[in-house]
């Protein structure tokens, strides 16, 4: 605040108000208290302007507190006798407005200096000050408020404590300014500080009037307004100019932003438009590149109808043939004047081309399970030197009928037992060896297991499989993992089969963490070698049921009901269990089977997953409930064409104990029955 430009103007001011008070009295104190009105709103509304542009709880209480302030000394003006206003208001209301006015100001302050920084704060003060404001006035009208001035006897002890309380309140208001604002007192030039002085010494003038137009109270509103003054020209404007300079400075700052945001985007539209141009002129290259790709997915695209066409082909070949057998050998097997060794001829025949066909289905299944990622096999113990064992023991007779050696050999560093998937092992040994001795005429087919290499129980199998066979060129390699697809052609004419061996042998070896690899030079022979991550284990591998004679399991005198729609598959498995000394009884649907179920006389229950009426699912849910009630549960051996897991995991969630698929072989059902009545005993 320039002090040398506003003294001058308030010693102006004093004169000419002294001078007035003199002549009329209520002209002065309506004049002057108009003026502290109006310095009080603009005090209120310039701190909250400069809140909403800079939020500062601070400025918003001392706008609240000078606001009330307003309202009151509003009606403190109005309420004097001589402005007929409110009839039959004596000299004390006005008294009583004032002091409420000075209560707002002496409590408002400190308050506002204590409690600004509070979360709640401008709502919660907001609040409280309307209801001092009209709750005050509220008391004043209706006689409630004590009485602060006595004609004839002057002030009462309660107004003058009341005084020397808001002096009280207001000093310690400075002192606190003083000590923990003093940053801003300093920028401010201490005009907050002096104005509470004004105040104060104000109040203090007050407290020794006897006569409402006497000196001291005149003296008092001087001191007053020179408070409202110092507090409007030298607080709340100069804080809403700081505040203004630095809103603007800020917009200042986010113009100069906003130029180097413009200047950044221009430079990154260049850098756009440039990279456009280049890519403009690399667009000719780019769409020869594109037909280019088109042209090889067009060629790709025709090599995958030929071979889908090939693959018909072939698959109607390898189909018709063990078809062929089966229906050839079946008519044959009604002629009557049959030898019977030649009927011994044509069964075996018959045998050999079902499971021909069988084996055909398994691989197109196991290619497309496979490719679907829906492979699910558990780990397993094996020993190696009896798996090797078993599958040379399996191929040796074939081997034996073209006239060539088939040879093994295990590392004997290789640990006993090692944990694994010996079943998908297996299954690729059966290709790979299977295809040794298909395309070898002379010399000999070896399988080896080796170590590779060996970190504590971590073991890397090795395997090859090596013959001396026709070879395979080096253009037919890159071909033969391909489903459906040989190496050649005239291969398929000359030696069969589907194409889909290699293919389900690379997937599965691929499943067991290894890659498969392929050596070969024409007319000389092959090497197919993977390794496998395995670990080795002290827990012997399970001893399997397959091994085993299936004529000495302990079935005979057995009860079976079998639940199957199809009347010939009906037939065959009647016919097994006949032959193997189990009585069995048949029923042609699910209702069926859960009807002659109701009885307990079964040992066991075949249960077919698709039949009419009620299907299998729904009956083994039928029977598990009633067996709830009844305490004895019978073995139910689930049995489907269906091979998927989804299948086997849906018939275990109905209560069925194991399952099957079609064809049903003689050795599977048997030894079903053989687990399935051991878990009951």
């Amino acid at each position: 605040m320039r002090w040398r430009r506003h003294l001058p103007i308030l010693a102006v001011l004093t004169v000419l108000l002294w001078y007035g008070a003199t002549r009329n009295y209520l002209l002065f104190h309506a004049l002057v208290q108009f003026a502290d009105i109006t310095i009080y709103l603009f005090a209120a509304f310039l701190g909250v302007f400069a809140s909403r542009m800079t939020p500062d709880p601070f400025l918003h209480g001392i706008s609240v507190v000078y606001f009330s302030m307003a309202l009151v000394t509003a009606v403190h003006t109005l309420a004097f006798e001589g402005m007929g206003v409110f009839p039959g208001w004596t000299a004390n209301h006005p008294t009583q407005f004032w002091m409420l006015m000075r209560f707002i100001h002496g409590i408002g302050i400190p308050l506002t200096l204590l409690l600004s920084s509070r979360p709640k704060f401008i709502r919660v003060f907001t609040a409280a000050a309307v209801v001092s404001v009209f709750g005050g006035i509220l008391l004043i009208a209706t006689g409630y408020f004590p009485d602060r001035f006595i004609p004839g006897e002057g002030l009462t002890p309660f107004k003058v404590a009341g005084e020397y309380a808001v002096a009280l309140l207001l000093v310690a208001s400075i002192l606190y300014s003083l000590a923990f604002r003093r940053e801003e007192a300093r920028r401010y030039g201490y005009t907050f500080e002096i104005s509470l002085a004004c105040f104060v010494a104000s109040g203090m003038v007050f407290t020794l009037y006897t006569d409402v137009y006497g000196f001291f109270n005149m003296l008092g509103h001087i001191l007053h307004g020179y408070g409202a003054y110092v507090l409007l020209f030298g607080f709340v404007v100069e804080s809403a100019q700081t505040l203004m300079d630095r809103h603007f400075h800020d917009l200042n700052e986010q113009i100069r932003a906003m130029n180097r945001e413009l200047e950044d985007r221009v430079a990154q539209r260049t850098r756009e438009l440039e990279e456009a141009n280049d890519l403009l002129a690399a667009d000719i290259a780019r769409r020869k590149e594109v037909e280019e790709h088109l042209r090889k997915a067009k060629e790709d695209a025709e090599e995958a109808n030929r071979a889908k066409s090939a693959f018909l082909a072939t698959m109607s070949h390898e189909v018709r043939t063990p078809l062929n057998g089966i229906l050839g050998m079946a008519a044959q097997l009604k002629d009557e004047g049959l030898k019977p060794e030649e009927r011994e001829e044509y069964l075996s025949i018959l045998v050999h081309s079902g499971e021909s066909l069988l084996d055909i289905l398994n691989n197109i299944l196991d290619i497309a399970r496979l490719e679907s990622g829906r492979e699910r096999t558990d780990r397993s113990a094996f020993r190696p030197a009896a798996l090797v064992q078993e599958i040379v023991g399996l191929f040796a007779h074939r081997a034996a009928e073209k006239g060539i050696a088939l040879t093994s050999s295990v590392d004997p560093n290789l640990p006993d037992v090692l944990l694994g998937y010996p079943m998908r092992l297996k299954q690729v040994l059966f290709n790979l060896i299977g295809n040794g001795i298909k395309f070898t005429d002379r010399g000999e087919v070896t399988l080896s297991l080796g170590c590779a290499r060996r970190s504590g129980d971590d073991v890397l199998l090795a395997v090859a499989v090596k013959d001396t066979g026709i070879g395979i060129s080096p253009k037919g390699i890159e071909r033969i993992f391909t489903p459906f697809t040989q190496a050649d052609d005239s291969i398929s004419r000359r030696y069969g089969g589907t194409g889909l061996g290699l293919a389900i042998s690379k997937r599965l070896v691929e499943f067991m963490g290894g890659r498969i690899d392929v050596a070969s030079k024409v007319d000389e022979g092959s090497v197919f070698s993977f390794t496998l991550p395995l670990i080795a284990t002290e827990e012997d591998s399970p001893a399997e049921a397959a091994s085993g004679d299936t004529e000495a399991l302990p079935l005979r005198g057995l009860s079976v009901l079998v639940a199957e729609d199809n009347s010939i598959n009906r037939k065959v498995l009647e016919k097994i269990l006949e032959k193997a000394g189990i009585l069995s009884d048949s029923a042609e649907n699910g209702a069926e089977a859960v009807k002659k179920g109701a009885g307990g006389g079964y040992d066991v229950i075949l249960m077919d997953i698709e039949m009419p009426e009620m299907d299998g699912y729904e009956a083994s849910r039928f029977i598990r409930r009633r067996e709830k009630e009844t305490g004895r549960r019978v073995p139910i051996i689930a049995l489907s064409a269906h091979v998927s897991d989804e299948h086997r995991l849906k018939a275990l969630e109905a209560g069925m104990d194991s399952f099957i698929s079609k064809p049903v072989r003689k050795t599977d059902l048997l030894r079903a029955l053989a687990e399935a009545t051991r878990r009951g005993e």
